[in-house]
């Protein structure tokens, strides 16, 4: 008798073995759930039930859940202008890129110190109102169904981004600053 290649049966195992391991190292991979923007969670709570830092940590991971890069990176200065708009849209019930008697929102920016030292820059903002039963989750959902929105917020340009949200009587405010900077 000569000797024979393997028989097709013991190729597929060894294909059906190698393609099991794959899965369990794929699986240990971080995915939305282990990042906390799953379809449970902080992402799915209520946002008047939420502390800033977790609406925060929310939408930071439900707005790179959809990014191809997934690069966003928190910065404190354009928290600090998000969140310096959500409250006085919240103070004066206004909705919009610039209240009365407000910065633009480059300026608000610009005075938050993003721009600090940069030779370039490039920022955007995405803004919301909603019932402040919304969670984070039908936020951004709503950003993302909304084409001027998921053209910001999907932007690989973009690097940095903030978030404010102030959620009371019945209204949530939310911010997203979006930036790069160079130089």
């Amino acid at each position: 008798m000569s000797p024979t290649s393997p028989q097709p049966i013991l190729r597929t195992f060894a294909l059906a073995a190698g393609i099991a391991c794959l899965a369990l190292l794929v699986g240990s991979v971080p995915n939305a759930d282990a990042r906390g923007c799953g379809k449970t969670g902080v992402a799915s709570k209520r946002s008047d039930r939420i502390s800033l830092a977790q609406a925060r940590k929310a939408v930071k991971c439900l707005i790179n859940d959809e990014r191809t890069a997934r690069n966003l990176k928190r910065s404190r200065a354009l928290n600090k202008a998000a969140q310096k708009h959500s409250r006085r849209m919240y103070e004066q019930n206004c909705f919009s890129h610039q209240c009365p008697g407000e910065a633009s929102t480059s300026d608000r920016i610009r005075k938050a110190g993003y721009m600090k030292g940069a030779s370039s820059y490039r920022i955007g903002e995405v803004i919301a109102l909603n019932s402040d039963t919304a969670s984070p989750r039908e936020v951004v959902r709503q950003w993302k169904r909304s084409p001027g929105h998921r053209v910001q917020i999907l932007d690989p340009g973009y690097r940095h981004l903030g978030v404010g949200m102030v959620a009371k009587r019945g209204k949530a405010f939310y911010t997203v600053t979006l930036g790069s900077r160079s130089g």
